[in-house]
């Protein structure tokens, strides 16, 4: 069995979003704003990338559309989105930074803003019959280490693990580092450490500089969109968030100009 990278990803505020909404509501939003986006990010991620990205489509264990020759393989439960190549080569690594930023990027300007990190281990899908029907769990050291991570940020924003860099040849982060649009960067992330906030360098998804996005620089823009579809944004936690992901846009955007 071979590794494989994995982005986890958490949906920021969902304890708010599932209280203040209808069910009905609730399922619009997750098929327009959670699923939907998958396939204009694919696209935009490929053209953006300029490589070609397929992706197989799993929700709660039900393919949604299968590629022949997937790169990406998705599955959602509840607030938890979970994607993953099919190798640990390094063209899947850059595909997977190129969707992860991109898809990043769409989810926020749709209301749903996402936390995550990307790490490198093993991950299976364990399939069993049952009742007629088809289970599958899926299990492995690269969805808890990409999910410890993910948990440590105070941003929305997606961490990449130290391990997924040291699989970079030195020449090729060089060049990704000298590119002013590049989809991954080195940042002072706001790390959760024992109730205080401690920023410390580390790679991360580049999801400012996404094509064709429409995220307006104000922060009155992104307190709207932390504030999408009835989620509390007067807690301090909230806030704080919502200043360290603005904080890290105009940084970005600032170094592109």
């Amino acid at each position: 069995m071979n590794e494989k990278y994995v982005l986890f990803l958490d949906i920021l505020g969902f304890k708010d979003l599932i209280e203040n909404n209808s069910h009905e509501e609730i399922e619009k939003i997750y098929k327009h704003q959670v699923i939907e986006s998958y396939g204009p990010a694919i696209h935009m991620s490929s053209l953006f990338s300029g490589q070609n990205i397929q992706v197989e489509f799993r929700i709660d264990g039900n393919i949604l559309k299968d590629t022949v020759q997937n790169t990406l393989n998705l599955h959602i439960m509840s607030d938890s989105i979970l994607i993953w190549t099919n190798d640990a080569s390094l063209d899947s690594l850059m595909k997977l930074f190129a969707f992860a930023s991109v898809y990043i990027n769409l989810t926020f300007t749709m209301g749903v803003p996402l936390r995550g990190a990307i790490s490198k281990g093993y991950i299976s899908e364990i399939i069993t019959p049952m009742n007629n029907n088809i289970q599958s769990c899926f299990v492995g050291t690269g969805i808890v280490k990409a999910y410890q991570l993910e948990g440590k940020q105070d941003w929305m924003g997606c961490i990449i693990d130290d391990e997924c860099i040291k699989d970079i040849p030195k020449d090729v982060l060089v060049h990704i580092q000298a590119e002013k649009n590049s989809y991954i960067t080195k940042y002072m992330v706001p790390f959760k450490v024992n109730g205080v906030i401690e920023p410390k360098e580390a790679y991360v998804v580049n999801w400012a500089i996404s094509p064709s996005s429409t995220i307006d620089n104000s922060i009155e823009f992104f307190n709207s969109k932390f504030n999408q579809f009835k989620k509390d944004i007067n807690n301090i936690r909230v806030k704080n968030k919502i200043n360290n992901t603005y904080k890290f846009y105009t940084e970005m955007i600032t170094k592109i100009i």
